[in-house]
């Protein structure tokens, strides 16, 4: 009996021993199953600190592209970006990052150098490193980052960013795109004038005005008549018409979409970001001879140039009949052509201080672009000087240059009650532009100056879409947001992010 019990209490101690070392054993398991999972876990953290601070990295980058080219990009006279305008940007892009963050942003003993040659999968061209830039809150995590451009696609800035954590890193990359900007484009009207739009009058895409003293004059009306089919685009505040006293929407009588407010200003040039002295270069000067002259006034009486009004300045013009005219260029003055065609660049000269530049055309035919130099401002009397004025049966049908049938800066340029239908093709801009008569019109209008200096008469020189002295015509205006701007006006150069470019490497 005795010995029984002892074998069953010995057989429990060895029992009890076995499931000791088994749960230590599972402890030991436990804690270092724990200890891989923190290491996994840490790990884990790591890599998507270093993926999130190799993102961050593009954005931080984006601030400094937006910032550059609010403020600093530079412009240029071309359509397009060619490789000279390429590589101004880029130089010009990484000394603004070297001025911007070496004195604020990177460690007393970091800078950013000058670019350097590199190659890359056979790709060669320059690159520009930007050290470590660690995250305040944390000193394992930051990134860093590099700029470059590639000798086969200078137009395109490739940012690398790498992330690193803790001694693990993820590399990302985006594409920048450089182009010309063309954002007047985006609209079928863009003035820094008032808009006056009547008659049966259609606009696609929309309006803007940089118009901003809603005191003297809103920045648009719109007859009952007339449609936007788009938006209203404005500068000043729905405050802004409600402390002028009254609402924008009861000047917009027609059909619209909607009305954008607090719109910030985009790019329209003034006369010192022209440049059309080549269009010059490549017509020959236009013979004076067989002509005769006649004496007129403008701004004349209604139906008769010959009769002056309040206002108005003589004009001896030279008279042109009958004539075809190609690839030429006049001399600056006064001039009247009647029933000629113009076939090819026609230019026209420009004289400052007291010349006049006054153009009249009467029942002539376009089939080509007007381009003129640059008076240097648009002032109180100047949008009298500087005319091209187009009357009767002006007829255009601009074959062969797409970006623009009428680009002449600073000039007062009015399509006044044309009896035919004008197929336009490409921008038309000037000082101030008036479309009057029936006309269809595949691409944009702008008027660049800002008649604000005039005071209380500014309303008197706003752009007109429409108003006719014979009524009852149709005009169609299509803007073409995707055109070149023609060469000749000077806009920055754009840096744009492409998403569809972005990938992990």
């Amino acid at each position: 009996m005795t010995m029984r019990k002892w074998f069953s209490g010995g057989f429990s101690s060895v029992l009890a021993m076995i499931f000791v070392a088994l749960f230590s054993v599972l402890a030991i398991s436990f804690t270092a199953m724990s200890n891989i999972n923190v290491q996994m876990s840490r790990n884990h953290r790591d890599l998507s600190a270093a993926q999130a601070a190799a993102e961050s990295g593009l954005e931080y980058m984006d601030y400094y592209v937006i910032n550059y080219i609010d403020n600093q990009a530079p412009k240029t006279l071309n359509n397009i970006i060619d490789d000279t305008d390429s590589s101004i940007v880029y130089y010009d892009f990484t000394s603004f990052l070297r001025e911007q963050m070496s004195s604020s942003v990177l460690p007393a003993n970091q800078s950013i150098g000058e670019p350097v040659t590199f190659s890359n999968d056979g790709r060669t061209g320059l690159e520009v490193a930007i050290p470590f830039i660690g995250f305040p809150s944390d000193n394992l995590a930051g990134f860093t980052l590099t700029i470059r451009q590639y000798n086969d696609d200078p137009q395109t800035l490739n940012i690398i960013s790498t992330g690193t954590m803790a001694g693990v890193s993820r590399k990302v990359s985006i594409n920048y795109s450089m182009t010309k900007d063309t954002q007047m484009l985006q609209f079928a009207v863009a003035s820094k004038s008032p808009i006056e739009i009547t008659d049966d009058t259609t606009i696609g895409i929309g309006v803007y005005s940089d118009w901003e003293n809603t005191a003297i004059a809103p920045p648009v009306t719109l007859a009952s008549i007339s449609t936007i089919d788009g938006s209203v685009n404005t500068v000043s505040s729905s405050d802004d018409f409600t402390d002028a006293g009254y609402a924008l929407e009861d000047k917009l009588q027609g059909t619209y979409e909607d009305i954008n407010y607090d719109q910030p200003k985009i790019e329209i040039p003034s006369a010192s970001d022209f440049d059309t002295s080549m269009y010059a270069k490549d017509v020959s000067v236009l013979s004076a001879g067989h002509t005769t002259n006649t004496k007129e006034y403008f701004p004349h009486a209604p139906g008769n140039y010959e009769q002056p009004i309040v206002g108005s300045i003589e004009l001896n013009r030279t008279v042109y009949d009958g004539v075809t005219i190609s690839d030429k260029r006049a001399i600056s003055g006064n001039a009247l052509f009647r029933n000629c065609i113009f076939e090819g660049i026609f230019y026209i000269g420009t004289t400052t201080g007291i010349g006049t530049n006054n153009v009249r055309f009467e029942d002539c035919t376009f089939n080509g672009p007007i381009i003129t130099g640059v008076p240097p401002k648009f002032g109180p009397e100047d949008w009298k000087k500087n005319v091209l004025y187009f009357t009767g049966g002006s007829t255009f049908n601009n074959s062969i240059m797409e970006e623009a049938t009428i680009l002449a800066p600073n000039y007062n340029v009015d399509i006044g009650n044309t009896s035919s239908e004008s197929a336009i093709t490409g921008i038309i801009l000037g000082g101030v532009v008036d479309i009057r008569g029936t006309a269809t019109i595949d691409g944009s209008i702008i008027s660049m100056a800002d008649p604000m200096e005039l005071g209380n008469q500014a309303y008197l020189l706003d752009t007109n879409i429409g108003i006719s002295e014979e009524g009852n015509h149709t005009i169609n205006i299509s803007p073409s947001p995707d055109r070149m701007l023609p060469i000749g006006i000077k806009t920055k150069v754009l840096m744009t992010r492409d998403g569809d470019t972005y990938i992990e490497l």
